[in-house]
């Protein structure tokens, strides 16, 4: 078969497999909306209609790309994946005749969603108009993109340098200088060893790791997953699961079964976790003594052993995944937020964006830079908190602060500048013709960014500084001697020679 001949066999086994997300995706579309013709609510029609239509425009990101042609399209699904957070946020459970979800909240129905997922729909516009408006400017800038040639070997030994060196810094730093770190700082670390877990994930996807390296990332990994779970905290353990979602996409992988079963086995022990979150926090918090984070680990770990002998397994999981969807229902949150604002709570008048005033510069430069607060000062100004409490957060989402401290204007010019934020990052780490560390770099800037229940600086205002940071870390592999390594590419034997060849051809080109 000729070159030709096996492009066009490439792009028909692309497009056959593009059909199948496609239409695996128009069922995830469609289901909450016979869902919503099938379960009943007080909910108005009207407020679940729009629901719908603005479920539809959440997941319509991921159906354009799902539909694209794999050697033009993006290759991180950054905007697919956005659309399709905001939508389990704010609109899913609404869709299903949810509502009195978040916390204690009490609203009436019948009233009280229509104007606040009206908000929402115009703010998820606001996005998608931006974005494409903002891709008007960045088709006039020139972006240089061409690396310089690196050998694909070295992903290997800068996945074990990055997982383990980030390992040993937390260890260091939880130890020894735990009171001078920085939250930023901390997470920083736990990013590296994201970003070494992406590139192993890559490499061993590729058949770049033996059976001796395999089992070192899989217990660095594991590692890190004890340590996540020793902060008492879900959303570290979803953006890793998230990151390696994004590694096996970026390194072609197909979905198989094991895989799925194993996702779903980490997606029930994080929810199972967030079940006895709040006996977990209230141990540590409250403990005479600084536990460490093997102690956290352990005592996560015998709360879950404990919850799981007395009510058992599956209640166990259940209970978890409960409290997950309470904390997530941001929607019943924005509209309490809109029922309050500026009626009973003024407006905040962008307080909650002092923080972003020197956020570029580093704590180590500014030792007395102020403190973040916001979460904890939001419970108590909506009564979501006691006074006395000063040490809980509250999420709240960019979406709701917007809301909250300019009214329908933030909402929208709000909304826009995230857009517009979305787009100049899909244009500097997620474009078609970067090669695939850049790829990685991105994943690690991107992801958490699909956290859309924390403000505003919580999410964006580290950009800058971890960007600068993820670059410098980039300039440093491509830039690490010249070795080279011939990748092991399967043969196809069946084919006959000229088919295999003409396949590793295409594989080596699309590395």
């Amino acid at each position: 078969m000729t070159a030709a001949g096996m492009s066009r066999l490439n792009r028909s086994v692309g497009s056959v497999r593009g059909r199948r997300v496609s239409r695996v995706l128009l069922f995830i579309t469609a289901a909450p909306l016979v869902g919503a013709l099938l379960i009943e609510s007080p909910l108005p029609a009207s407020t679940r209609f729009i629901g719908s239509i603005l479920w539809i425009l959440c997941l319509a990101p991921a159906l354009l790309y799902s539909a694209q042609d794999k050697r033009i399209r993006r290759p991180l699904p950054f905007l697919p994946s956005i659309g399709i957070a905001y939508g389990l946020y704010f609109v899913l459970p609404l869709v299903l005749g949810g509502y009195n979800r978040y916390l204690e909240i009490q609203l009436n129905p019948k009233v009280d969603y229509d104007y606040p997922i009206t908000l929402a729909l115009c703010g998820w516009l606001c996005v998608l108009g931006m974005y494409y408006l903002a891709g008007e400017f960045w088709s006039r800038v020139k972006i240089r993109r061409a690396p310089k040639p690196w050998g694909q070997q070295r992903i290997v030994s800068w996945g074990f340098l990055l997982l383990f060196g980030a390992l040993v810094i937390a260890a260091v730093v939880t130890v020894w200088i735990s009171g001078v770190a920085s939250p930023a700082i901390l997470q920083f670390v736990l990013s590296l060893q994201w970003l070494g877990i992406a590139f192993l994930t890559v490499a061993a996807r590729r058949k770049l790791l033996g059976r001796v390296k395999l089992l070192v990332f899989i217990l660095g990994t594991l590692i890190t997953i004890g340590l996540t779970l020793a902060s008492g905290s879900m959303a570290p353990m979803i953006q890793m699961g998230t990151v390696i979602a994004y590694a096996l996409f970026l390194s072609g992988a197909r979905i198989q079964a094991r895989w799925i079963v194993l996702a779903a086995a980490v997606l029930g022990l994080a929810m199972s976790a967030r079940g006895v979150a709040m006996e977990f926090r209230a141990a540590t918090w409250f403990a005479t003594q600084k536990m460490s984070a093997e102690e956290r680990a352990k005592l996560m770990l015998k709360l879950l052993q404990t919850k799981t002998e007395t009510t058992g397994f599956l209640p166990t999981l259940v209970h978890g995944a409960d409290v997950t969807s309470q904390r997530s229902a941001d929607l019943d949150l924005m509209a309490d937020v809109v029922k309050r604002t500026p009626s009973e709570v003024p407006y905040w008048d962008g307080y909650t964006y002092r923080s972003l005033i020197g956020a570029p510069i580093p704590r180590v430069l500014w030792p007395d830079k102020p403190t973040k607060e916001v979460g904890n000062a939001f419970g108590h100004r909506y009564g979501y908190l006691r006074w006395s409490n000063l040490v809980t957060s509250i999420n709240l989402p960019f979406l709701v602060e917007f809301y909250l401290n300019f009214g329908l204007a933030g909402v929208l010019i709000g909304m826009a500048i995230v857009g517009a934020t979305y787009r100049t990052l899909d244009e500097l780490v997620n474009h078609p013709s970067q090669d695939i560390l850049t790829s990685l770099i991105g994943v690690i800037l991107l992801v958490p960014l699909l956290m859309l229940e924390s403000d505003f600086s919580l999410t964006f205002g580290g950009l800058f500084l971890n960007g600068m940071a993820l670059y410098a870390i980039a300039y440093f592999i491509r830039h690490s001697g010249t070795v080279t390594t011939r990748l092991p590419f399967p043969n196809y034997p069946a084919l006959g020679p000229g088919v295999a060849s003409a396949m590793r051809r295409s594989a080596r080109a699309r590395l």
